[in-house]
């Protein structure tokens, strides 16, 4: 009978990770299930960066879930910088990493799970990741830029809660001419927040 490759895998991580985002109240159980799954690869093939990606992605969206705890958030943070050191390590397959649109997917679900942290530290993790990864989410002329503005946008959600730094990141990108709507959208409601907050003070 035929066997499952890791393709067959990945997919499945991939579908079960969009699950996850669908339906917070059951992420702690869809994500037990796709910690099985990734055993299941790790004893049969080597992962490449669709597998890692899906994880950390699933990992980034369960920390956004309301149900989730302090607890909770940093267990799944440690677990997805485990995944991201092993993803990003020499073992890596080289026809894989040095694909720019992959990379760009791994890098952004990284920022994703420290910006779902929501704690200063991480925030500067997320900032640290996009400096030192910037040139791996430059994919093609049509869409670096796209790329970019994710990023970005990523760490205006990082530092959400807290003015200063969110208005130190929408300024310089105003100054490149990144800001979009969604860009816009979560500046100023991170500015209602700051208002609404000395208001109740």
């Amino acid at each position: 009978a035929a066997q499952p490759n890791l393709v067959s895998y990945n997919l499945l991580l991939e579908a079960m990770q969009k699950q996850l985002q669908n339906e917070a109240s059951n992420a702690k159980v869809l994500l037990r299930q796709m910690e099985g799954v990734w055993h299941r690869i790790q004893d049969s093939f080597a992962p490449n960066i669709d597998s890692y990606t899906s994880m950390i992605q699933a990992m980034a969206s369960a920390a956004a879930t309301v149900d989730s705890t302090a607890k909770d958030r940093q267990e799944w943070a440690d677990k997805a910088k485990l995944l991201w050191e092993e993803a990003i390590s020499d073992n890596m397959d080289d026809t894989m990493a040095n694909q720019n649109v992959l990379k760009s997917s791994l890098i952004l679900s990284m920022m994703n799970m420290y910006a779902n942290l929501q704690t200063d530290s991480a925030a500067r993790s997320a900032e640290q990741l996009l400096l030192r990864h910037n040139e791996d989410l430059l994919v093609d002329d049509t869409g670096a830029q796209d790329t970019t503005l994710i990023a970005y946008n990523t760490l205006l959600k990082a530092w959400k809660h807290n003015l200063v730094q969110s208005d130190r990141i929408f300024q310089e990108m105003r100054k490149r001419n990144l800001a979009n709507t969604l860009s816009y959208t979560s500046y100023l409601s991170t500015l209602a927040h700051s208002i609404g907050k000395k208001g109740n003070g």
